[in-house]
């Protein structure tokens, strides 16, 4: 059983500002559809492909150093499109596929970054594929979805590094599917996004939750095509949240498994381009966005930018779910539910030691709701609104 402590905090949106220079560009061949992790602060990024070759090449990151040095070689054939996870001080790379005419691969292997060596684990459990997606809890690794040579999968295993073994889990909802994007958090594993190729392209938009103990999937979105229809992106959590990045949009995604809700942050890189396969790491305290192709014919940028994140007041899901004004006031504002599911929604104002001021019911007649909380002690107050499906808060200041 996994105990949860929960706090409840100010609802604050991580979002990104205009980019820095980031760190030294990525020494060796630019690529796109390399895998990276972070292991003791420190960044690797190998495999992958450019127009002319495939890789087997890894380079890491040392902020403490500041430029990128060898790290070992990959033992496997060389690949792209593979997956990587990491359970405590190792990593766990494999899966893939070779230059035209493909082969597809099912091995695996472990790196340890203290001796600097690979060592060669259990094949994967299921089939031989590529742009698959990759997650891990603590205690084991899971990778799921790509493309085989009979089509796309919806399949998930399970890797215990204990016992060195692979096991199947329940499928991921919503079909089969490459190209997608996973992330893990608090407790939880997500997939989204991705495209199925059979006679025709189907883009998903969807978000999948899946639950270790349980071994379920949950449907938390069925479909957002402005924001989510992503495929051959690459996802990064930054506390509780998870930014889907580019692929085959021009954009970034803020994806808020909390409250199930997301907003499009637009080219906040400013790269004015799609760039698909890309890599993202977390390093330093810092998100770091880079590599991957963009144009016919292709270009493989070698920057390695750096995503400024910043926490606001100003909730993400404002323009589209839920609007309080004026904010700040003087003791009276409306709580407008705009396209909130209001009905049969409770609404609560608590202030910030908690104490409940102020709670009704929304009505199915009006989408707004009058709060006066003229006399009430100046300050900070929260309000939360609830329903079966969700729920949303937001921060009002009384002056």
């Amino acid at each position: 059983m996994i105990k949860q402590i929960t706090l409840f905090l100010t609802c604050l949106a991580l979002t990104f500002s205009a980019f820095s220079t980031g760190i030294n560009p990525f020494q060796g061949n630019a690529r796109s559809g390399a895998v990276s992790f972070v292991i003791n602060n420190v960044a690797y990024v190998g495999l992958g492909n450019n127009s002319d070759s495939v890789m087997r090449t890894f380079k890491k990151y040392d902020p403490a150093v500041g430029e990128w040095e060898a790290a070992a070689t990959f033992p496997g054939t060389a690949r792209t499109e593979a997956v990587a996870f990491v359970i405590g001080e190792k990593a766990y790379v494999g899966l893939g596929r070779s230059k035209y005419p493909f082969s597809y691969y099912s091995d695996f292997y472990e790196y340890n970054p203290q001796s600097n060596e690979w060592t060669q684990i259990a094949d994967f459990g299921g089939s031989a594929n590529y742009n698959a997606v990759a997650f891990a809890s603590t205690e084991f690794g899971f990778v799921g979805t790509g493309r085989n040579a009979d089509g796309d999968t919806n399949a998930f295993w399970k890797y215990n590094p204990q016992e060195n073994t692979w096991t199947q889990v329940a499928n991921v909802n919503g079909g089969a599917r490459n190209g997608a994007v996973a992330f893990f958090i608090n407790g939880k594993g997500y997939v989204s996004g991705g495209q199925s190729v059979t006679t025709y392209t189907t883009v998903y938009s969807d978000v999948q939750e899946y639950n270790p103990e349980t071994n379920t999937w949950t449907e938390r979105i069925f479909a957002d095509g402005i924001n989510l229809s992503f495929y051959n992106a690459s996802a990064i959590v930054v506390g509780n949240m998870a930014f889907i990045c580019y692929g085959n949009k021009t954009q970034v995604t803020q994806y808020n498994p909390a409250n199930n809700t997301k907003v499009s942050l637009g080219d906040v890189l400013n790269l004015s381009a799609s760039r698909n396969d890309p890599v993202t790491f977390f390093l330093n305290n810092k998100a770091y966005f880079g590599l991957g192709y963009h144009g016919y014919p292709e270009v493989y940028p070698s920057e390695i930018l750096e995503l400024n994140v910043g926490q606001t007041a100003i909730n993400y899901d404002a323009e589209t779910m839920l609007k309080i004004y004026p904010n700040p006031s003087t003791g009276k504002f409306t709580i407008d539910l705009m396209d909130y599911n209001y009905n049969d929604a409770q609404v609560t104002v608590i202030n910030s030691l908690g104490q409940q001021v102020f709670k009704t019911e929304a009505s199915s007649n009006s989408t707004s709701i009058e709060v006066d909380l003229t006399g009430m002690a100046k300050g900070i107050y929260f309000v939360i609104v609830k329903n079966n499906d969700q729920e949303t808060t937001r921060k009002i200041i009384v002056q």
